[in-house]
């Protein structure tokens, strides 16, 4: 399932009617983990700014390609709310203090910080990531799939397990601090509705 765009971004510009931020709790909570269900590895490709809602559906891949030009960042705490799928998913990968460093300062940085950390896989040059996507794509089709298969769930438990002990609670935490009378400036702070972005959700 290879991801890609000139801004990787996934944001909330569907909005229809009252903010409700429990429908947007209950609607992003399925969302993510409906990730952890899948039991075929899931390969995201990136060759723009990974940003906002677009870097947490990056982050729930299996395998991460990016380009070198791409540019990393959440910024949740600066826009005064809390970085739910941060803390779910980054700590796992980065190491806690790298989770720490990046969540709670909001700074941005490139591929290279992102593979040292261990936020992405491999690093490729540019225009080269769809291409890898797709040979790590080919290598898995043609290996027995019960194995495949079978490893991705057991994985997956890894990931269901901080689901529930973590990113429950961070998320309810940060759709609290979602005011409805400047969720549109808010949603455009973080990243979650930028022009040429992967999509909406």
């Amino acid at each position: 399932a290879p991801c890609a765009g000139e801004a990787f971004t996934w944001g909330f510009g569907v909005v229809v009617g009252a903010f409700d931020p429990f429908a947007f709790y209950a609607r992003a909570r399925a969302l993510v983990n409906a990730f952890f269900n899948l039991d075929k590895p899931v390969i995201m490709a990136l060759n723009g700014p990974a940003t906002g809602s677009g870097l947490t559906l990056a982050l729930t891949g299996d395998i991460i390609i990016a380009e070198r030009q791409v540019t990393f960042i959440d910024a949740h705490v600066a826009g005064g709310t809390i970085s739910a799928t941060g803390s779910f998913l980054w700590p796992r990968s980065t190491g806690l203090l790298n989770a720490k460093r990046y969540l709670l300062t909001g700074d941005p940085f490139d591929a290279t910080v992102a593979k040292e950390i261990g936020l992405v896989t491999e690093v490729v040059d540019q225009g080269q990531a769809l291409a890898r996507a797709l040979e790590y794509g080919a290598k898995f089709a043609a290996m027995p799939a019960s194995g495949v298969q079978g490893t991705k769930r057991a994985l997956n438990q890894w990931m269901r397990r901080a689901s529930a002990e973590i990113f429950d609670n961070a998320l309810a935490m940060e759709f609290l601090r979602l005011p409805a009378a400047n969720f549109d400036q808010l949603a455009e702070k973080l990243g979650h509705d930028q022009p040429g972005g992967a999509g909406k959700l």
